[in-house]
């Protein structure tokens, strides 16, 4: 049973998340970067507002409902902000060179709307590269909790390596 102080957390920590400082501001940027020519750091962290947000969420809210301090809690959050860069990261490149039939939605979509993507401003092999860094140093850093994270390892693994 989840106690009422830890309910309150967890939705302050999800408004937070979702308002003007998380995924609004990412989806915002999304919108207003379109068709302009957009640096790296900022196409970055538009994708971790806009996805990685939620993902943060999602690995903070298990510190909380642990009862975890602080350092801990931020530590869960910016697993789950790389999470998502790397899950919009993958979208973007399923979006570039995905089979729309597999993919099950029509593809190319960023391109015609003139999207800010790393894609776009690195290509589709250094967008590739880039996202097998990021889930290296995750893999690196979660496999210190040993086998309880096995299933988080294997989502991660999946997600840059779906069929498209």
């Amino acid at each position: 049973r989840v106690s009422q102080k830890i309910k309150i957390e967890l939705i302050k920590t999800l408004s937070y998340c979702s308002g003007h400082s998380g995924l609004a501001e990412g989806q915002y940027s999304d919108l207003t970067f379109e068709n302009k020519n957009i640096l790296k750091k900022n196409i970055i962290n538009m994708q971790k507002k806009k996805t990685g947000e939620l993902f943060g969420f999602c690995c903070e809210s298990v510190a909380i409902i642990k009862g975890k301090n602080i350092k801990k809690r931020n530590l869960f959050r910016e697993i789950g902000l790389q999470i998502g860069l790397l899950f919009q990261i993958v979208d973007d490149l399923i979006d570039y060179k995905g089979d729309s039939v597999v993919v099950g939605k029509p593809t190319r979509s960023d391109e015609k709307k003139g999207k800010a993507t790393l894609v776009k401003l690195l290509g589709y092999n250094e967008s590739l590269n880039f996202a097998k860094n990021i889930k290296k140093k995750l893999d690196q850093q979660i496999k210190k909790y040993g086998s309880k994270a096995n299933d988080l390892l294997e989502s991660i693994e999946f997600i840059l390596t779906r069929e498209f």
